[in-house]
């Protein structure tokens, strides 16, 4: 048998052979192998955690408390015939992550103001988001916890309030107060629901201005829902729908600031909403010059309007509240922490 000669391997070679594989041009199949892993990854249902660990523990914690109070608020802002549909709206339209907190304030409002109907209306909303969530897929065709399509949340509140109002219109022998209340519940709960989703979803996903429309809805209900509450005679939604007229008119003009303090003035008193609108129209006119003597004028306008209306109980009722918001505009204002402030613009031009 002739001798054949083995050729003896270098420790090299090895090395060398594995830099060759490692080389190696990947083939189509391989991608394609690559590239359906990579899509069923990307379809197994994920969980949205309530915490993101982009962000600090404090500030998660205070959002969470923030929209604690935001589902309180919402569940105590009561409309005509005792309707409450804004905690129903809110609840629907929050998604994971902030759902738990919504939830929880609400909840926590009602049970203590021992409002057991509007609480079992809370509790029959998330059963209902529960079960849609469980068979019912999202845009995607992927079955995610409490991130339902919007038109499904929607739906959610519009049953839940139109339930509970049949409910108490045949326990109270479908009296037309019980009626006016079925029907405005059951269009007031949708509606407030639509425009809370911009509040949860991408920037103007849903509809063009969509996440403004969500953010002016919560402060206004939060306004509507305060109308009544006074800290030593200043009236903390009075000084709210002052102080969004001054940061209106400076963000985006006299025209959407006016209307803007026209509106939070609606839901704080009706007859006091031009009061808001003069605020906003003459701070406008002279914050280019000086906004200092902008406050004052729109404070004093909003003052003589209240005087006009009421009298002496009338400005008690408001002044307080517009030396508090134009205080706290100003003191903020000289930190440089509005947009359009000289100190703000002193410290854009720094940095440049």
């Amino acid at each position: 048998m002739p001798n054949v000669k083995k050729k003896k391997e270098r420790p090299g070679d090895d090395r060398h052979a594995a830099g060759q594989e490692e080389n190696r041009p990947e083939t189509t199949r391989e991608r394609v192998d690559d590239r359906g892993a990579a899509a069923k990854a990307a379809k197994k249902p994920r969980l949205t955690l309530p915490f993101s660990p982009d962000r600090s523990t404090a500030e998660q914690l205070l959002r969470l408390l923030l929209f604690a109070a935001l589902g309180a608020l919402a569940a105590s802002a009561e409309l005509l015939f005792g309707v409450r549909p804004f905690g129903i709206g809110l609840a629907a339209a929050a998604t994971l992550p902030m759902l738990p907190a919504v939830a929880a304030g609400a909840a926590l409002y009602l049970l203590f103001t021992k409002e057991y109907v509007s609480l079992f209306a809370l509790f029959l909303l998330l059963a209902l988001r529960t079960v849609v969530a469980l068979f019912s897929p999202n845009e995607k065709g992927e079955r995610f916890w409490f991130a339902e399509r919007p038109l499904y949340r929607i739906v959610a509140a519009g049953a839940t309030a139109l339930a509970v109002g049949v409910y108490l219109s045949a326990r109270g022998g479908f009296r037309y107060y019980d009626l006016f209340a079925l029907l405005l519940s059951a269009a007031a709960a949708p509606l407030s629901a639509a425009l809370y989703l911009g509040v949860f979803e991408k920037k103007d996903k849903l509809y063009p201005y969509s996440r403004e429309a969500g953010y002016a809805t919560v402060v206004l209900t939060a306004i509507f829902a305060l109308r009544t509450v006074s800290f030593f005679g200043i009236y903390p939604a009075a000084a709210a729908a002052a102080g969004v007229a001054f940061l209106l008119v400076s963000h985006r003009g006299i025209l959407v600031g006016s209307i803007g303090g026209a509106l939070c003035g609606l839901c704080f008193d009706w007859r006091l909403a031009p009061a808001f609108f003069l605020c906003g129209l003459c701070f406008g006119l002279l914050e280019k010059s000086t906004r200092g003597g902008g406050v004052l004028a729109g404070g004093a306008a909003a003052a003589l309007y209240a005087f006009f209306l009421d009298g002496t109980p009338g400005l008690s009722h408001l002044l307080p509240a517009l030396l508090t918001a134009g205080a706290l505009f100003l003191a903020t204002d000289s930190a440089g922490l509005i947009e359009g402030a000289p100190a703000h613009l002193l410290a854009v031009l720094r940095r440049r």
